[in-house]
């Protein structure tokens, strides 16, 4: 073994003393200095121990994981000399550490950089993001300072509190188009809704762009009730109605078995618990497509 031996911050390899450039990578190297190597048992005013610092690398290197990078590595005969104390270990363990706190600095900042348009747009909706604002700060100042364990734990934060709120954001939207939908197709078929499907949707959507996620909710169960007592009330009576039609088109020598099977499956469609697909059949028919254009 050489007896000065550096490691390359780039790769993790073991850099011959006086070599400018690392032989595995091929980067410029920067030694480090034996004159502020700190001894391995005890602490000084330069900063954490080996050990310390050992502990914060494997810490590291776990979290790297979460970010797919490959960090500088400890080679085994440097955790031994760790471990027998050696005075030497110190500087070889913080240049690690001060590669890998650099790159997981630079995984947390492209991190920050990526979600902050989540936040930013979760804000647009009048949704409360100070927290995870904060959190992400954390996640910085802890990512640079090397406490990566703390880093972390913030960002899995931010990331399931975005993520829930963003999945409350898109079931209120999508709640919002699929009723609309179907007050719409419910009056396509002249079936009775006392809601205006234009005027519900711009006062839901302006709900949803103050962040008023409770009224909406409410509001959107209450026309959901609506849809759901028309179509006990009136649907079957309207498929009845339709199938009579067909039957006496039929007597004439009228071509009515595609308009048949359309309206079997439509209602087929409505007692598996599939109203929205029922109704959309439904308005095709009724406005005359032939049933490989109902979803056009």
């Amino acid at each position: 073994m050489e007896e000065n031996v550096s490691i390359c911050r780039h790769c993790g390899e073991s850099v011959p003393d006086g070599a400018e450039t690392c032989p595995a990578c091929g980067r410029p190297v920067l030694l480090p200095s034996r004159t502020t190597s700190a001894s391995v048992g005890e602490g000084t005013s330069d900063g954490p121990t080996a050990q310390a610092r050992l502990a914060r690398l494997t810490a590291g290197r776990a979290v790297a994981t979460e970010f797919e990078l490959r960090l500088p590595r400890i080679p085994e005969w440097v955790a031994t000399l760790v471990e027998q104390g050696a005075p030497e270990a110190g500087a070889l363990v913080e240049e690690a550490e001060a590669a890998t706190r650099e790159k997981l600095g630079e995984a947390f900042q492209l991190w920050a950089t990526e979600t902050e348009p989540r936040v930013a747009r979760l804000a647009d909706y009048g949704i409360e993001v100070a927290s995870e604002r904060d959190q992400i700060a954390t996640a910085l100042q802890s990512a640079f300072a090397g406490d990566t364990a703390r880093a972390a734990e913030s960002r899995r934060a931010v990331d399931r509190v975005l993520a829930t709120k963003e999945r409350h954001l898109q079931d209120a939207a999508e709640g919002i188009e699929t009723t609309v939908r179907l007050l719409d197709n419910l009056r396509a078929l002249g079936l009775r809704v006392s809601r205006d499907p234009s005027s519900l949707r711009a006062r839901l959507e302006g709900e949803l762009k103050q962040g008023h996620l409770a009224p909406l909710k409410q509001e959107l169960r209450a026309a959901r009730s609506e849809v759901t007592r028309t179509l006990k009330a009136e649907l079957p009576g309207w498929i009845a109605s339709y199938g009579r039609k067909l039957v006496e088109r039929g007597t004439t020598g009228a071509d009515v078995g595609g308009e048949a099977s359309a309206l079997a499956a439509a209602a087929r469609a409505y007692s598996e618990g599939h109203p929205d697909e029922a109704l959309r059949q439904l308005r095709s028919l009724n406005e005359g497509k032939r049933p490989d254009e109902a979803g056009d």
